[in-house]
């Protein structure tokens, strides 16, 4: 076995490319990550001081075995101030040796580099924004779009490498939101009394909508682990053909008294499961947390899901034991887990 590296060489490029649909070739679940041809290409304007290196490792006839990116943003730092490296865009056979060569050779380039690294964070494509985290268990249940998909053999490889979760996230099943609007609907008669308000998205306004999204996200999720924001062009990237897309009632704004918006929340069907909505992300300004709009918010969404004939409702991706995660009253039933890990830099 061996180890190419590369920039932007165009033909090993399009091999990096093209190795994940040969490698997931025979699973009829997995889906294509849509924005790793973007982010990798040569020239990207919004990368700003992001540095990256990606590498495949090759057996002896040619064949990929594995593939990394190896991903330094100075911005990225721990709670202490100490400085974290990424590695993206993992794939590889059931091979440790294999595995551990590619770590070993991305891990290698980042100490070569002028900013000093505590850790490692993986898989972690560039940013939270983006796809990151392993999904450690529920391989039973098919994915959905922007959910982390990988082999079971995934969490033996890293943990063999000296991986630790960091990070753990759960998605869970709703079969009957019934129950939550009951509980709900107080909080949203009394948000609706003191003047509070909701909207949808307003399509025939997209790029003041998506700027707006993008502002009200950089101050909601700031808090959240490993955060670091990314350029509002990459965001536009991400999102506009999604908004295009998108039945404007599946992405809401919630509005206080004076018509301000303080929160969003995204979501939407199932291709694969068409009774089935996927609850995305919601959040709320932390001036509009602790007075019960979080509730109402849930009635306004989840009750306009039920009203459109959606029988059950997908919570997706909660951070374990955070707001979001007990959102849910306990009605919910954990169908699939995550993890991001890490590791010493060394």
């Amino acid at each position: 076995m061996k180890i190419v590296d590369f920039d932007f060489d165009p033909v090993w490029l399009a091999r990096f490319l093209e190795f994940p649909q040969a490698h997931y070739a025979a699973d009829p679940n997995w889906l294509p990550e849509p924005s790793a041809a973007r982010l990798l290409a040569p020239g990207r304007i919004d990368s700003g001081s992001t540095l990256w290196r990606n590498f495949l490792c090759l057996a002896a006839d040619g064949r990929i075995l594995g593939r990394v990116t190896a991903i330094l943003n100075p911005l990225l730092r721990d709670t202490h101030g100490r400085g974290l490296a990424q590695l993206g865009y993992f794939e590889c056979v059931n091979d440790e040796p294999a595995a551990r060569l590619l770590v070993d050779a991305a891990s290698a380039w980042l100490r070569g580099q002028a900013v000093q690294v505590h850790a490692l964070l993986a898989p972690m494509n560039f940013d939270t924004w983006h796809s990151y985290r392993l999904r450690t268990a529920g391989f039973d249940q098919p994915p959905f779009a922007m959910e982390p998909y990988n082999p079971p053999y995934y969490v033996s490889l890293f943990q063999s490498l000296s991986f630790t979760p960091v990070v753990r996230s759960v998605t869970t099943y709703l079969s009957q939101p019934a129950a939550l609007l009951l509980a709900w609907e107080p909080y949203y008669r009394a948000a609706i009394k003191n003047g509070f308000s909701f909207r949808p998205l307003d399509l025939a306004r997209l790029d003041e909508e998506l700027a707006l999204v993008y502002r009200l996200s950089l101050e909601l999720f700031r808090a959240s682990p490993f955060f670091v924001p990314i350029p509002q062009s990459e965001f536009y990237a991400m999102y506009a053909p999604v908004a295009r897309a998108l039945d404007p009632k599946m992405f809401t704004f919630a509005l206080d008294p004076s018509g301000v918006p303080v929160g969003f929340s995204f979501s939407f069907p199932d291709s694969r499961r068409p009774a089935q909505m996927n609850h995305k992300t919601m959040g709320l300004m932390p001036r509009a947390r602790g007075i019960g709009l979080g509730a109402a918010f849930g009635y306004e969404v989840y009750g306009r899901f039920v009203d459109d004939g959606y029988l059950h409702i997908q919570q997706c991706l909660m951070l374990a034991g955070g707001r979001s995660s007990q959102f849910a009253r306990d009605q919910g039933t954990v169908t699939r887990e995550y993890c991001l890990y890490s590791r010493p830099l060394n």
